[in-house]
């Protein structure tokens, strides 16, 4: 579950600490057969990606319609924690998708993996409890177009 927060209202340092940073030595995306490798630090994908991607698909929960069970979950967060927006997405090989979205993005089904803050909390490494304190301030998302542009994200935690 993630919780964004727009437009900066008073972000209160969390007890989890301060932002997870993310380790340079990560595995990234495959470049295209012959071509140098590159690491792509808006695209992460996890050493285990195939299996991973398997047992989402597994669920046959991608692309279903919103349910009560997990709207009432994202509802209790964003009340909770007193942000704008707060969701439950899966991050699929090119996207996450949104199973619940309450808040300031409601019509929006999904984005692109680059775009996706949920991408990098799912890496080895990462925190438990993924924290960006400010992402105007972080370097992996700064020109992020979800922080540059709508929805304005500021503050983003995600588990």
């Amino acid at each position: 579950m993630a919780a964004e927060a727009a437009a900066a209202p008073a972000v209160k340092e969390m007890a989890v600490g301060p932002a997870s940073v993310i380790d340079d030595e990560m595995e990234m995306e495959q470049p295209v057969a012959g071509a140098p490798k590159e690491k792509n630090p808006f695209r992460p994908i996890p050493p285990n990606e195939a299996v991973r991607i398997e047992a989402l698909r597994a669920l046959k929960i991608l692309d279903t319609q919103h349910e009560e069970q997990f709207d009432s979950l994202v509802s209790l967060a964003k009340r909770v924690f007193g942000v704008p927006i707060a969701l439950i997405s899966f991050v699929d090989a090119d996207r996450q998708w949104f199973k619940s979205n309450i808040g300031a993005i409601e019509h929006v089904p999904q984005t692109g993996r680059e775009e996706s803050f949920c991408a990098h909390a799912i890496m080895p490494g990462a925190d438990p409890v993924f924290v960006v304190l400010d992402a105007l301030q972080h370097p992996l998302f700064k020109d992020n177009i979800l922080v540059t542009g709508s929805p304005h994200i500021r503050f983003y935690a995600g588990v």
